[in-house]
């Protein structure tokens, strides 16, 4: 059977432009697919309101092969571009040459590119250099029938056609309903050579788009940059254009892996050589780098989650990185991890240094000393970098061994001639008492029974737990590590916390719970299309129920993790009743639905809620599961004073 294909979808509408349906479109794009002889054979993915940056993230996050425009367009020459929205929602153009070059370094993964809107010819010919096809259109494009070719074009790639019988099937569509040619989308190929060419009439890949070679990658990526000439070759703008090396023997399958890079954000050379690695791996593996989480991201939660779940850790290593506490806040978690006998070793540490040739100080020494070592001296070493990093991530040793280590080291700075103290003379570290949620790594977090009961319940998706205490008695944190466990278990989560919601909402039902479905889109990342469900003619919580039914649930592929903290806000409005009857029958339909089973919920309450709800058969808080928290036992007093270091005598 084929690979699976994946098409990434992205949309944005300034607030500026005028109102078109993107919200329609890629609704109807997913539909036409979801309706497809073999629409097994396509992962859909969306994103809305995307701006340049996005874009970026998006390519690396979701390695599609076929990427989706719904933008509105600049011009059509190459001096012009596509619109997006930049973070306050208003036009920011990305110029032909600005998306060509972004899509020549993904030349490896990206296979088809649809500009669906005005005016993208010009940037279809751009991107077109680097991309084998890329549909454009010459003249402005209506809304209505931006979408119609864009049924008839993934009509087409369902069905399993290729590429250019479903642009011809998208044309067609248009030229039925009399649209002149110039506003009709044409396909624009990148030019072969003559060895290329042979090669590609005799094969085809999934969905139709053929493959091509792999081409080597670029000059800029190796280190070489414009007017360097390493071997007195001539300049690159004179020279013809090269041939591909076709390989007739077919590519050896490569295990995916999941990676980790850890780095140190906005310092060079750090970020240049984390960026390179990233995007050479994420052609044949799972690579997770902290360059933009979404607002709101629970960030040590998302960080811990994704070392648990990786198979190799790549460090770097430079001497602003190795006085980074995130740097060793996570060589710390992978060599822990990495030694739970359930991990079988893993994350695999791989530790890279960028020109640092300073010993190690501790504790980044006692992980990493033991290990093997590759280096990286300048940007004409990215590559070789690059291929000594495929090796060991497939199993082979880094080239640094022990015997080589003297000979790398240099002696320590004058201002590092000082040496830290060994462990067993290093103070307690103590944590702020801000009265705050406990982080997930600390030392200090004191685990009672209700914490096992709390992550067996998560484990086992059992549909309603019930987080109940006093202020201050670590709900929230318990919480914290509910949603880190269900995030490794690879559920979906939406985090809401209810002091978000404004005083207005509290005193409005209708604005409540507008602004409750909205943070569940967004949560998700899914566009708000709240308003196709809103029906003044039902009750509010049987529109929530039809949003998180017809459209939430469906839009996930598994479990989805409710997580509600604070819903004390709740108790003293008009519509509590209203809204946690809502939670309850939520609960109650996972006894009869398929669909439901998918979900469960964890609300945190300080509240005893039942003298504030009349009915009981409308409360959320009496099914389910209730972690009840209590005051700490003597044995947990004393445990976390030995954890201190242990300040207070067995009497105090």
């Amino acid at each position: 059977m084929p690979p699976v294909q994946r098409i990434l979808i992205l949309a944005a509408n300034p607030l500026e432009s005028s109102k078109s349906r993107l919200d329609e479109e890629l609704c109807e794009l997913e539909s036409v697919l979801k309706r497809a002889k073999q629409r097994d054979r396509f992962d859909i993915r969306s994103q809305y309101a995307t701006c340049p940056d996005d874009i970026q993230q998006a390519l690396l996050d979701y390695n599609p092969q076929i990427v989706h425009f719904c933008v509105h367009g600049a011009g059509g020459d190459r001096t012009k571009g596509l619109i997006f929205a930049d973070e306050q929602g208003e036009g920011q153009v990305a110029t032909a040459q600005d998306l060509a070059d972004l899509f020549e370094l993904f030349a490896d993964q990206v296979k088809c590119v649809v500009l669906n809107g005005c005016y993208a010819e010009g940037q279809a010919a751009a991107i077109a250099e680097h991309i084998d096809a890329v549909v454009g259109v010459t003249q402005p494009m209506g809304d209505a029938a931006a979408s119609r070719f864009a049924e008839g074009f993934y009509r087409g790639l369902g069905a399993g056609k290729d590429v250019a019988f479903a642009c011809k099937l998208g044309r067609n569509a248009l030229e039925s309903q009399g649209i002149a040619a110039a506003q009709i989308p044409v396909l624009k190929k990148r030019p072969y050579s003559l060895q290329e060419r042979s090669a590609n009439d005799s094969a085809q890949g999934p969905g139709g788009i053929q493959p091509q070679p792999k081409p080597e990658r670029s000059r800029r990526l190796a280190g070489v940059t414009e007017g360097e000439n390493t071997k007195n070759e001539p300049p690159i703008e004179e020279k013809q254009a090269p041939t591909r090396k076709v390989s007739t023997e077919p590519d050896t399958p490569t295990k995916r892996s999941r990676i980790f890079i850890s780095y140190k954000r906005d310092v060079a050379p750090d970020e240049t050589v984390a960026r390179a690695i990233c995007l050479a791996l994420q052609a044949h593996h799972d690579v997770f780098i902290d360059r933009k989480m979404p607002a709101g991201t629970p960030w040590a939660e998302r960080i811990e989650a994704e070392l648990k779940a990786s198979d190799v850790l790549i460090v770097l290593l430079s001497a602003h990185s190795v006085k980074s506490e995130m740097v060793e806040h996570e060589v710390e978690l992978a060599y822990r991890f990495a030694r739970e006998p359930e991990a079988e070793g893993r994350p695999r540490i791989l530790p890279v240094r960028l020109g640092y040739r300073r010993p190690f100080h501790y504790p980044l020494s006692h992980y990493l000393d033991p290990l093997n070592w590759a280096m990286w001296d300048e940007e004409g070493d990215t590559e070789r970098l690059i291929d000594e990093l495929e090796r060991a991530i497939a199993g082979e040793p880094l080239s640094i061994t022990e015997s080589q280590k003297a000979d790398l080291l240099q002696p320590a700075a004058s201002d590092e001639a000082i040496p830290n103290p060994v462990p067993s003379a290093q103070p307690v570290p103590l944590e702020s008492p801000d009265q705050g949620t406990m982080a997930l790594a600390s030392q200090l977090y004191i685990q009672r029974a209700e914490d096992d009961r709390g992550l067996r319940a998560v484990a086992a998706q059992e549909g309603t737990v019930i987080i109940k205490g006093a202020r201050q008695m670590g709900k929230s944190s318990l919480l914290n590590r509910m949603i880190a466990s269900a995030v490794a278990q690879d559920q979906q989560v939406v985090f809401l916390d209810f002091q978000l919601f404004d005083q207005p909402a509290l005193e409005n039902r209708e604005r409540f719970f507008r602004q409750f479905c909205t943070f569940l889109a967004d949560e998700l990342e899914l566009p708000n299309r709240l308003n196709d469900f809103w029906d003044d003619d039902l009750p509010l919580p049987k529109i929530c129920e039809t949003y998180m039914r017809r459209y939430l649930l469906k839009s996930l592929d598994g479990p989805l993790v409710l997580a509600m903290d604070e819903v004390d806000r709740v108790l003293n409005t008009g519509f509590r009743s209203d809204f946690f009857g809502m939670l309850r029958s939520w609960h109650n339909k996972r006894a009869m639905s398929k669909l439901w089973r998918r979900f469960s919920q964890v609300l945190v309450i300080s509240t005893e809620p039942y003298q504030l709800i009349e009915d009981l058969n409308q409360s959320p808080f009496n099914v389910g599961q209730t972690l009840r928290l209590q005051d700490f036992t003597l044995a947990q007093v004393a445990e976390l004073n030995g954890r201190h270091g242990s300040p207070l005598g067995e009497g105090e």
